[in-house]
């Protein structure tokens, strides 16, 4: 067997340097759209910011803003900027899932790390307390978003 792969060169690479643009190329690629999807969720940071303090009323949208947005990329720009939106749209419920709000997982992580710092459970009136606390902030955005979407942006 060895000599049958040493005379019919198995072993042999042609040209080792050959791939190297492909992979040089494919990572210069992949660095872009990291340094994309960063700048994105530095973005969401700041509209998060913005959203507390009212200034950003405007920036939330619902279910039906959402899909009237696809909706109209997918209509001017092609499957390509759809998929890239679907991608954003994911990352942003990413985020928003991560916020310290009881109904969401944050919350749960949140009370989670508290219980582990003081050894005990919180007790159940606090829990129930800040989750329904923390259901009608999401209800409240929700709603926000509903009213852009369907009554029209303040601009």
């Amino acid at each position: 067997q060895q000599v049958l792969a040493y005379e019919n060169g198995v072993g042999d690479v042609a040209d080792p340097l050959g791939g190297s643009y492909f992979v040089e190329d494919m990572t210069n690629r992949l660095e872009a759209e990291a340094e994309e999807y960063i700048r994105t969720i530095d973005n969401m940071g700041g509209s998060l910011g913005r959203i507390v303090t009212g200034e950003g009323r405007d920036e939330i949208s619902s279910p039906v803003g959402i899909v009237d947005a696809s909706s109209e990329v997918i209509d001017e720009g092609g499957i390509r900027l759809y998929l890239r939106i679907l991608a954003f749209i994911s990352l942003s419920l990413a985020i928003l899932n991560l916020l310290p709000l009881l109904p969401l997982d944050g919350g749960h992580i949140t009370f989670s790390l508290i219980e582990g710092v003081r050894g005990r459970a919180v007790g159940r009136e606090v829990y129930e307390r800040v989750s329904a606390i923390g259901i009608a902030l999401v209800l409240i955005l929700f709603f926000v978003g509903l009213s852009n979407d369907i009554g029209g942006r303040s601009d």
